[in-house]
Formats: C-alpha cells, sequence, structure tokens
C-alpha cells in the first residue's frame, strides 16, 4: 500500500467511525431524554431519525455537487457542519436544538457517505477495502453503545457528545492531504446541460431504482433495530439493557472480515440476496420466540443472527454495489440518489418501527423488518440483469476502465 493509497484508507476509515458513532450515539439515551424533558415517543423517535434526513439530503445534493466541482473539494470542508453541529448540541441542550443540530450533522455524514466510496473506487482501490471501511463503521456503532452505556452508569449523559466531538479532530487534518481523483478530472462533463441530461436518462433512473431500493428496504430493519436496539432490550429483558447492545454488536463485529471473503467468491449481488434472506429468517424466528413466549435468551440470540447477517451483507454491499455502477462523470450523484432513497427507507424504519418498539409493539416491529427483508432479497434479484464489472481477486487494483461507460 503505498502512501497515498493508505492516506485515503486512514482518512475514510475515520470518517465512517465518526458518521456511523454519531448516528448512533442517542440510542441509548432515549430513556435519559424521556425522563428529563417528559418527551412523546414520536419525538424520541425523531431525535433518532434527525440526522438521517440530513443525510438524504446531504447526501444527494453535496454528491451531486461532487461531480461538479471534484470529489476532494467537499470532502476537505464538509467536517465544519459535522463539527459546529456537534459543538451545538453540546453547549445549547434542548429537544428542539438536538433535533435541528442532528439534522445538520446528517448532512455532513451523508455527504461522506456519497463521496468516500466512489472515490476509494476511482482511486484504483479494491472493493475489499470499500468493504473494511464499512466494517469500521461497525465499529462506531459499538463505540456509541459502549459510550452510552457508560455515560449511564456514570451519570455523565454529555459525554458521548464530548467524544463526538473529539472524533472529529483527526477527521479535519487527514482532509488536508486528500489528492483529487484524476477519474474524475478526467471523465468530468463540464457542460452542466449535458450533465443535467446524463442523471435523466433511462439507464441512469434503472440503475438508481435498482439500487437505491435495497438500500432502503435494509435500511428499514438496519437502522430500525441499530437505533432502538437498547430499548428493544429494555422490554425484553431489562437486566441486559445497559450493556447489552454492547455485548451484542461486538460479537458481530467479525462480520465484515466473513464479507471480505465471500463477496470475492460469490460476487456482492448474489451474497446480497443470501443475507438478505438470512436476515428475514432470523427476523421470523425472533417473532415465534417472542410470540411462543420462549425464553428471551433465544429471542436475543436470533436479534443477533439478524445484526450478523446484516452486518455481513446488505449494510456492505447495498453501499458497494452503486459505487461500481455509475459512470465517473455522475459517479456521485448516482451514489447520492441510490443513497436517498436508503436514507427514506431508513427514515420509516426509525419513525414507523422505532416508535412500535417504544410503545411495546415489538412483534408488530420485528414482523415489518422480516418483510422488508424478503423484500430486499426478491428485488436484489434484478441486480443480476446489470453488468456489474468483475470484482479483482487478487492484488490488481481497479482500473479506471473497469467502470461502466454508457
Amino acid at each position: 500500500m503505498n502512501n497515498t493509497r493508505r492516506i485515503i484508507f486512514t482518512f475514510s476509515l475515520i470518517s465512517v467511525l465518526v458518521a456511523t458513532y454519531n448516528l448512533t450515539l442517542t440510542s441509548g439515551l432515549l430513556h435519559h431524554f424521556h425522563r428529563i424533558w417528559h418527551l412523546h415517543p414520536s419525538t424520541l423517535s425523531l431525535i433518532n431519525a434527525a440526522p438521517l434526513v440530513g443525510m438524504a439530503v446531504g447526501g444527494l445534493l453535496l454528491g451531486m455537487l461532487s461531480d461538479r466541482v471534484g470529489r476532494a473539494t467537499i470532502l476537505r470542508w464538509n467536517w465544519l457542519i459535522i463539527f459546529l453541529s456537534s459543538v451545538a448540541v453540546l453547549f445549547v441542550f434542548s429537544p428542539l436544538t438536538l433535533i435541528t443540530a442532528r439534522v445538520l450533522l446528517g448532512i455532513g455524514l451523508g455527504s461522506d457517505f456519497a463521496i468516500i466510496f466512489p472515490y476509494i473506487v476511482e482511486l484504483g482501490n479494491r472493493s475489499r477495502m470499500v468493504i473494511a471501511v464499512l466494517g469500521l463503521g461497525d465499529f462506531g456503532q459499538w463505540l456509541a453503545y459502549a459510550v452510552d452505556a457508560l455515560a449511564q452508569h456514570l451519570k455523565l449523559y454529555r459525554l458521548p457528545f464530548v467524544l463526538g466531538i473529539l472524533w472529529v479532530i483527526p477527521l479535519a487534518l487527514g482532509r488536508r492531504q486528500l489528492p483529487e481523483s484524476l477519474v474524475w478530472q478526467q471523465y468530468r462533463v463540464k457542460n452542466y446541460a449535458r450533465w443535467m441530461l446524463s442523471l435523466r436518462t433511462s439507464k441512469t433512473r434503472t440503475h438508481v431504482v435498482k439500487t437505491g431500493l435495497p438500500w432502503a428496504l435494509h435500511q428499514i430493519s438496519g437502522q430500525g433495530l441499530a437505533l432502538f436496539l437498547p430499548s428493544l432490550l429494555l422490554g425484553l429483558m431489562p437486566s441486559a439493557a445497559p450493556w447489552g447492545p454492547t455485548v451484542i454488536k461486538f460479537l458481530v463485529l467479525p462480520a465484515f472480515l466473513v464479507t471480505i471473503q465471500v463477496v470475492r467468491i460469490m460476487g456482492p449481488v448474489k451474497w446480497q440476496v443470501a443475507t438478505f434472506s438470512l436476515r428475514a429468517l432470523s427476523f421470523s424466528g425472533a417473532c415465534v420466540a417472542i410470540g411462543a413466549h420462549w425464553s428471551h435468551w433465544i429471542a436475543i440470540a436470533l436479534l443477533t443472527g439478524a445484526l450478523f447477517w446484516g452486518s455481513a451483507g446488505p449494510d456492505k454491499t447495498t453501499v458497494l454495489i452503486p459505487s461500481l455502477l455509475f459512470r465517473p462523470s455522475i459517479h456521485t450523484s448516482g451514489q447520492g440518489m441510490a443513497e436517498f432513497l436508503g436514507r427514506l427507507g431508513s427514515l420509516l424504519g426509525v419513525l414507523l418501527f422505532g416508535s412500535l418498539v417504544i410503545t411495546g409493539h415489538t412483534l408488530v416491529a420485528l414482523g415489518g423488518f422480516a418483510l422488508s427483508d424478503f423484500l430486499g432479497a426478491a428485488i436484489s434479484l434484478s441486480l443480476f440483469a446489470i453488468p456489474l464489472w468483475s470484482l479483482p481477486t487478487g492484488h490488481k487494483p481497479l482500473p479506471a476502465s473497469s467502470l461502466i461507460h454508457d
């Protein structure tokens, strides 16, 4: 790994860790917010959903802007949005400020997800690097669970927000060294009318729908479970609630290592279909275990399985596939549009199914998660008709010509 690739890899790891940590950090504090502010369950769901609103907007708008002004140009400055919104929450601690600041935070986080992965591909890095970077995102989520539990134990409820600011410092320093993508410079469409026309072609629309819908269906159960796992455990087994999410997430951290190996053999589409199906079966089994009043440990084990298959499969592949699909002139625009559909799914998962979890309707929520994953598997079958280029299996970097051109 040369020095430029090392810089990009390190920067990408930090960016995704910061994103997933900040996205998850309120999930373990909802009970505290309810106690001090007497909030309605829908407002608690909105606190968790707020950054997802920003991510939908930021991924779409800044992803499109990146195709006009460059990848590094956006990535060198969007950390300011993340930093300032985190500071605002720390010093003006109220429900309205929390929700507003986390929407702004999401704009910065969403732009990272729209730009970083096409950027990695364009700079000649393998799909394994994309999966490894997303794997550290799982660690960021685990870290948020652990810090939330520690904050509750010490009764230092602003600690997660303080650390959220500190994580931004290395993020800001690393971005100053980012090189611009030569692929973007070579294939950039300078004429605005031509660029807009390329976004409206039937092929582009088809690619957005076929990659965005599975992303959305995964996010329904993915964010719905991840952001309300502490609340779900509180209902199933209160004694496991404080540290349970930390332990469960720790058990699924190695999932991305499975993804790296299996995607090289099966390809991302087959693996996405398989893991969507396994995740749906895990949720279905959890519904049966809870409905039949089996041991709560069986339900928790099945939920851990659902987290594992999501982390090993669609959590990685729904981001990877569009980064390998759209041509360079609309690379981050396409990724941003697919992400926009994905975030709409996450909003549905958090606002609807998350509220069901908070109000004790766990069976209905888990049934909805199972259905969304079965649909994700079915719709992902349509991706077999799209000619993805062959994934490299050795140490050969991705050539620019590997990207599909219209």
